[in-house]
């Protein structure tokens, strides 16, 4: 399959190149503060819902996984849909 071919389904292999130093630094600080309030967050809806906190570690991975699927076609609107222009 050709490189243009392939970019059309994963766009990060256009975007990916100009990803530079700078960006990385702050998606590395971003990634850390969301996981230290995700963590206790999610353990403890889950105890609230009466469920084993493992459960809720594991429902919290499904919006990260969604957001970051949107950051791969090409950007993210933070999950919300109906606002891209």
């Amino acid at each position: 399959m050709p490189m243009r071919r392939l970019a059309r389904y994963l766009p990060v292999l256009e975007w990916g190149r100009s990803y530079g130093r700078d960006e990385l630094g702050g998606d590395l600080v971003a990634a850390v503060i969301v996981t230290i309030m995700l963590i206790p967050q999610s353990l403890a809806y889950a105890l609230l819902a009466g469920l084993p906190p493992e459960a809720g570690i594991y429902a919290s991975i499904l919006p990260i996984i969604h957001v970051r699927g949107d950051a791969c076609d090409g950007g993210s609107d933070g999950g919300v849909r109906g606002t891209k222009q």
